[in-house]
């Protein structure tokens, strides 16, 4: 059987990389379309793969030549399904480009979610099929789409099964001169520079932690965040008092283990930190600042949510203001506080050990009736 895997974004090319490792090593012929930062992700660890440029115009990747292209793909390679990430909120790439000339030939297509009921319309329409996290996933999907939802839990997070979380600390603290007793905050920047009330809530990250001394702050740059905004958001913080420190080209694995509070204002690093608590039984507290309404309109518009799960689910302190920003930065430190949080990660989360697994039982129709029954149960 054949599959052909496509990703643009971060965030689903970990999932679509461990998919394509799995199917490959289960004997299944794959092919791998990547662009963007999926791309240099792929290059970065050596993963063979082909280039969307070679397919569509990535400026404008649904025009008539980039669709017929891709069909002509299709029709020569004769794939059993098309597995795809989303191109991310607002704009199209290789996913979205794919999901269409799939369609026009009646070739199957999965789309992997890495964010709860993210759906990308491709040409009105959504796909056949949404690869998901959990329930909830699930649920908003199906209620936006009708579409069949495959519950598998988190594939790209199977990687953190006996990484080994004290010796990456220490290599991440050592490496950025980080002191054993100091309380690391990481912002987790997101490209967001354009939305007025982002640079609101750096402002009371810098107010926050400058009130207490024992904290120290570090930044993640986003990969989607360029030079420009990374400026910025340096610039930002430095004018209130908190120039933070950098950590641009570190891993997010890395960076989770050498803080302690992973701080963003909705992204999904804070399933990475519970996952790396669910395997490796440590990892940073989950805190994000969902205000003010321009930050919590942009990404519940596309997700038709009202809260983000984990905070829902009880194991991140979800914040609306600076009073409570400052409140779950403080609670952060509170052992009571961080077994609650952790014990809720072990009770909602899977082994991510299964996840790949699933993916390809579902794909090949092995569990399909069994999964979408437990979506529509949940």
């Amino acid at each position: 059987m054949k599959y052909l895997l496509s990703a643009r974004d971060t965030g689903a090319a970990e999932h679509i990389l461990a998919l394509s490792a799995g199917l490959s090593a289960s004997g299944f012929d794959i092919r791998l379309i990547l662009q963007g930062a999926a791309l240099e992700l792929a290059r970065r660890r050596g993963i063979k793969c082909e280039t969307a440029i070679q397919w569509i115009d990535e400026d404008a990747p649904l025009n008539a030549k980039s669709l017929a292209d891709l069909g002509t793909l299709l029709s020569n390679y004769e794939p059993e399904a098309v597995i795809c990430g989303l191109s991310g909120f607002f704009s199209d790439g290789i996913d979205e480009a794919l999901i269409l000339a799939a369609r026009d030939r009646q070739i199957r297509c999965f789309a992997m979610q890495d964010f709860w009921g993210e759906v990308k319309y491709a040409g009105g329409m959504p796909a056949d099929d949404y690869i998901v996290l959990d329930a909830t996933a699930a649920r908003l999907t199906r209620n936006a789409t009708g579409a069949k939802c495959h519950i598998v839990g988190s594939p790209k997070h199977a990687r953190l099964i006996g990484y080994d979380y004290h010796a990456a600390r220490k290599t991440f603290r050592t490496s950025h001169r980080l002191a054993d007793d100091r309380t690391v905050v990481c912002l987790f920047g997101q490209a967001l520079q354009h939305l007025s009330g982002y640079g609101s809530v750096l402002d009371d990250v810098a107010i926050c932690l400058l009130a207490n001394p024992g904290f120290r702050l570090i930044y993640k740059p986003h990969p989607l965040e360029n030079a420009d905004d990374i400026a910025w958001t340096v610039g930002q913080l430095a004018a209130r008092g908190l120039p933070p420190h950098a950590v641009v080209f570190d891993p997010v694995e890395a960076v989770l283990s050498g803080c302690d509070v992973a701080l963003s204002c909705f992204s999904t690093v804070g399933l990475d930190a519970a996952y790396m608590y669910r395997a490796t039984g440590q990892g940073p507290v989950i805190v994000y600042a969902d205000y003010p309404s321009d930050i919590t309109a942009y990404w519940r518009k596309e997700s038709g949510q009202t809260i983000l799960p984990p905070a829902h689910d009880g194991y991140a302190l979800l914040a609306k203001d600076q009073q409570t920003l400052a409140r779950h930065l403080a609670e952060s430190m509170n052992p009571e506080v961080r077994e609650r949080l952790r014990n809720r990660i072990k009770s909602v989360l899977p082994d991510p050990r299964m996840s790949v697994e699933n993916a390809i039982r579902c794909l090949t129709g092995e569990n399909a009736a069994e999964d979408i029954a437990r979506a529509d149960k949940d």
